[in-house]
């Protein structure tokens, strides 16, 4: 390997080459690695190749995929230290930590779920369904995860004592994810409450 440095004449036609510590994988500091790819990224969604060789000249495909990852990581931080928090009883510092994910990427559908968690536990159920409409309106959410944002729709429709939208909410969500425990418990527990009340009235429709 010769270095640039390397000032030997028997090596002055030979093409140079970077030093290691040159790199750009040395080169990704804490301090900037999010700005840079905040400033290469664009508007909707991150570029596919075609993109990338007609306007990311200056952004080699190794470094931008290093720098997505590197934002990943920062997101999948901001997440476990919000439920941390929400373990705790702290909804409100866990609800803030949560923000910044969802201002960075309004589609992020683990960051949607948990804000609207954070905003159940600060009692906020009108703020909590705009998050969890979002988690489901998105076409990337993952059954399981579109399941238990029904079933959390469907505690807030209970809280407001419409039992009618609460069995709607629970009946998607098991339709998501036939196993998920907490929709089958709580359906099974409205349907008889409904039952037992022979005046009570409700309409599938």
């Amino acid at each position: 390997v010769i270095y640039l440095d390397d000032d030997r004449s028997d090596y002055k036609n030979e093409p140079a080459v970077k030093k290691p510590e040159d790199s750009w994988e040395n080169n990704l500091s804490d301090e900037n690695f999010s700005e840079e790819l905040v400033a290469k990224q664009s508007p909707n969604s991150f570029p596919g190749p075609e993109v990338e060789s007609q306007e990311w000249p200056n952004l080699d495909t190794d470094r931008y995929n290093a720098l997505k990852l590197r934002e990943e990581n920062s997101i999948d931080s901001l997440i476990r230290n919000a439920l941390q928090l929400m373990h705790t009883g702290d909804y409100q510092s866990a609800n803030e930590s949560l923000k910044k994910i969802v201002s960075k990427d309004p589609d992020h559908v683990d960051g949607n779920f948990y804000l609207g968690l954070s905003y159940m536990g600060m009692n906020q159920p009108a703020l909590a369904k705009l998050y969890f409409y979002s988690v489901i309106k998105n076409k990337s959410t993952p059954d399981s995860l579109m399941s238990k944002s029904y079933t959390e729709l469907a505690k807030i429709e209970l809280k407001s004592n419409f039992p009618g939208f609460a069995l709607s909410n629970l009946g998607d969500a098991l339709s998501f994810d036939s196993s998920n425990k907490e929709a089958q418990s709580l359906n099974k527990s409205l349907l008889h409450n409904m039952k037992s009340k022979s005046n009570f009235i409700y309409d599938w429709e």
